[in-house]
């Protein structure tokens, strides 16, 4: 969008426009190589080292409540990397960062979420999938269809500027073009999002105005997709469908949870599935 605006005003301004673009092309592209090297630096994290204990109160290290179990708003254990050690990420309603535990092993990890009650058997979680068709990633999809956006703002610019210089009308109309366009884009991505949550009694999905329970006796199997072939072998697959009695089959995309999560082995939400099932009984 920014780039649509920008050769808008260049083309308004070709004579007076100066070696500005340059220099804000070198700005846009300064901004996105920072951020991953800001990021990369750490440095926002705090350690804090000390015997851990964890209960329904929180979790204390060397004897400080470091965390209130009010403020956990939920947790997952994950990994760093593909071979990290596990860690129990928490998202916490004080912080706009989650905080990473790290545990000795699986073992541990998975003590510690039954000891602050955040287990499959005591608490839901909530996930948003992305759609089957924006299974790629919204970024993807918006770098695909940012060019022909472009094309046809500037081609409607062109045709109400009468061919000639840019015009006001036309400017608005190529601006107005783009916009509608992005905004279309945009309310189809939102309204194809899955909302699933995951609790002890059942599976509640919500698409749109719809929302409908699932309970764990209905569900049959978890039927994964076939992934993409690489030269290393067939990929991990991007989703699976929940398979249920009457034969309905409903697709979740779930692959980028684990990316968010940090975890390339396995599939977040598909563990997380079992086990509220086997708590079940199911």
């Amino acid at each position: 969008m920014i780039a649509i605006v920008a050769a808008a005003l260049a083309m308004r301004h070709e004579a007076a426009a100066g070696s500005w673009v340059q220099y804000f092309g070198v700005f846009v592209c300064a901004s996105w190589l920072a951020a991953p090297m800001i990021w990369s630096t750490n440095s926002f994290a705090r350690v804090v080292r000390g015997e851990l204990m964890v209960d329904r109160n929180g979790i204390a290290i060397g004897g400080e409540l470091v965390v209130r179990r009010e403020d956990i708003a939920a947790a997952v254990r994950t990994q760093r990397g593909w071979r990290g050690r596990p860690i129990v990420r928490l998202d916490l309603r004080t912080e706009h960062f989650a905080c990473d535990l790290r545990v000795a092993d699986i073992a541990a990890a998975d003590a510690v979420l039954a000891a602050l009650g955040l287990d499959a058997a005591h608490a839901p979680v909530s996930y948003v999938l992305p759609g089957k068709l924006f299974r790629l990633g919204l970024a993807v999809w918006l770098s695909v269809l940012s060019m022909p956006i472009a094309l046809v703002s500037v081609f409607v610019a062109a045709v109400l500027s009468h061919g000639g210089d840019l015009t006001p009308i036309g400017a608005l109309g190529g601006g107005g073009t783009a916009a509608l366009s992005l905004a279309l884009f945009v309310r189809g991505w939102r309204r194809a999002r899955l909302f699933v949550t995951i609790a002890p009694s059942g599976l509640t999905v919500r698409k749109g105005d719809r929302e409908r329970v699932i309970a764990w006796r209905e569900v049959v199997e978890l039927a994964f997709w076939p992934g993409m072939m690489t030269r290393a072998g067939r990929a991990r697959p991007s989703g699976f469908d929940l398979v249920l009695s009457d034969g309905e089959r409903i697709p979740l995309v779930t692959a980028q949870v684990g990316l968010a999560a940090g975890v390339y082995d396995r599939d977040v939400v598909a563990d997380r599935i079992n086990a509220a099932r086997n708590a079940a009984g199911e």
